[in-house]
This record gives C-alpha cells, sequence and structure tokens, in this order.
C-alpha cells in the first residue's frame, strides 16, 4: 500500500473535504477500488503526513487493500436487534420509516415518540431534534412537538406534519437525536435504549403509533457509526462502511420486504457526517473517531 507522501504546506481539512469526490454504493471492480485509491492519495497530499487526519487515511488505505483482496461479503444484524449488551459511545437517534408499499396519510398527521430525562435532558420538544429524510423534505413540514404525557421522567410527545406531497419512497421519513452517552446515566446497553424509547416498554414493538386509525410506522434506534450494532465504534464499522461502497457488505435480510428496514438503518449508522450518503469520507471520519480526533 502507498505511504502517505509528504508535503511542506498542509491544507486545511475543510478545503480538502470539500473538494472531495463523492461515492455511492458501486460494484466491486477494479475502476471504484482504483478511484477511491486516487481520493485517499489525494488526501494524503493535501493533508501531510503530519496533519491529523493521517493515521485515518492510512487505515483506510489498509482496509482498502484488505477488501481489494477479499471477495466474501458481510453481513450485519437486523435493524431491530443488537449483537452484544453494550451502548455505543457515540450519538443516538429514533428513525421513522414509511410502511413499506404504502402512501403517507393524506393531509396531516403526527407520529407518537417516547423519550425520557436521563437520555435527553434539554427540551424533547425543541424542532432542532428532528431532521426530515432528503427524500421528504420537500413533501412534509414538522408543525408541533408536543408533550402529551409525563411518567418517571418518561415522555409521550406528539410529533406533527403537515404533508404537501403524497409519494412514499423507501427511505427514512425523519430522525429524532437522543444524547450521546453522556446523557444515558440509567441506560447500560442499545437494547434498554431502544426499550425506553418505545410506546410500550411491557409488550416490545419496533412500531410507533400516528393520530391516524390503524396507522403505524415502523421505528429503530441506532447509534451513528455503531454500523454492526454491537455497541461498540470500532475498525469493524468502518470497514464494514467501505465495503459496502464496493457492494462486499450488506446487511441481513431479515424482515419479509427483502431487508429494506435493515439497508435504512445500515445507511443511516453508516452516514458519519450526516450528508445523506454514503462516501468515502465517512470511512475516514469514523477512523478518525476512533483515534480521538473527533467527537459526536
Amino acid at each position: 500500500m502507498q505511504k502517505i507522501k509528504k508535503v511542506v504546506s498542509v491544507l486545511a481539512a475543510g478545503t480538502m473535504l470539500a473538494s472531495m469526490t463523492a461515492f455511492s454504493a458501486n460494484a466491486a471492480d477494479e475502476a471504484t477500488i482504483a478511484q477511491m485509491q486516487s481520493t485517499l492519495d489525494g488526501m494524503a497530499v493535501a493533508q501531510g503526513e503530519m496533519s491529523a487526519n493521517a493515521l485515518a487515511i492510512a487505515q483506510t488505505q489498509e482496509m482498502l487493500a484488505a477488501v481489494e483482496n477479499s471477495s466474501e461479503t458481510y453481513y450485519y444484524p437486523y435493524y431491530d436487534k443488537y449483537v452484544t449488551s453494550g451502548l455505543a459511545d457515540s450519538q443516538h437517534y429514533i428513525a421513522v420509516f414509511p410502511s413499506y408499499g404504502k402512501n403517507l396519510p393524506t393531509g396531516g398527521f403526527g407520529v407518537y415518540l417516547y423519550s425520557n430525562a436521563n437520555i435527553l435532558p434539554e427540551s424533547p420538544r425543541d424542532k432542532s431534534h428532528i431532521k426530515i429524510g432528503s427524500d421528504y423534505v420537500n413533501g412534509l413540514q414538522l408543525n408541533s412537538i408536543t408533550v402529551q404525557s409525563e411518567t418517571q421522567n418518561r415522555k409521550r410527545l406528539l410529533v406533527n406534519f403537515g404533508r404537501t406531497q403524497s409519494y412514499s419512497p423507501m427511505s427514512t421519513i425523519f430522525t429524532y437525536k437522543l444524547g450521546g452517552r453522556d446523557y444515558m446515566s440509567v441506560v447500560s446497553s442499545e437494547y434498554d435504549l431502544y426499550v425506553l424509547t418505545n410506546p410500550n416498554p411491557s409488550n416490545y414493538t419496533t412500531r410507533v403509533p400516528s393520530t391516524v386509525d390503524g396507522c403505524t410506522f415502523p421505528m429503530c434506534v441506532y447509534a451513528r457509526a455503531d454500523v454492526n450494532r454491537d455497541g461498540q465504534v470500532t475498525a469493524d464499522d468502518s470497514q464494514a462502511v467501505l465495503s459496502y461502497l464496493v457492494n462486499l457488505a450488506e446487511p441481513y435480510r431479515g424482515d419479509e420486504f427483502g431487508g429494506c428496514y435493515d439497508k435504512l438503518a445500515f445507511e443511516l449508522a453508516a452516514d458519519f457526517d450526516g450528508n445523506g450518503k454514503i462516501e468515502i469520507t465517512d470511512v475516514v471520519g469514523i477512523n478518525r473517531y476512533i483515534n480521538g480526533l473527533e467527537e459526536y
């Protein structure tokens, strides 16, 4: 693997990242891998051997070499299952998906979510916690977030939307940002977090109710960068994202709809920089995070 080249001057990280080529999931062929390697080499030259990004870039190059020499397809857990009882030291979110093959309800509608003061100590009604998915951003508007009830720090929230378009793409409707691990004083595992954000903890479910009779929505709790859902953010996660970029990684196909919800949850966690795309910069970003160079 080509070592990072020395340069006299080091360009600012923001300038380098702004000029990067974006990658979507592509076939694992020589052209794709060569293009990734060329981009990584350019990043290395721009950043310099002494820059903070150098170690993360070097790790990504080593991973790319391993992926290039492998034909094994990697599979990762169901969107509603965790493989350990740990809690990822990262930012956590609730994601709400459309029901497979169905349009969103006509007119306005509300979705009921559940929060906990130990998870989200600041106002759960803050609209900045909600991010509408890119495929819905022109078809939905967030009207309000209200607290319906509260019992032992557990808040029932009603998130009200107005709808201006009727299409229903198979992508995330919206995400609701929870606290990072520092806030979760009563949560010991990802599963516990999932239970605390479900409508009825004693009757575990993966769907949330709405204000429309008979209409519920699939939901998922995920930690950014923990794509293999093992309660940690490690090199296994960044390699999973890299494998996905060259079409060698897939989430398990664990539901009757061909694993579409598994894929959505995987992609949400893999999008480390939150720009709505899975790119080589996400791999480098996760490696930076692992090395203590970036926080969430």
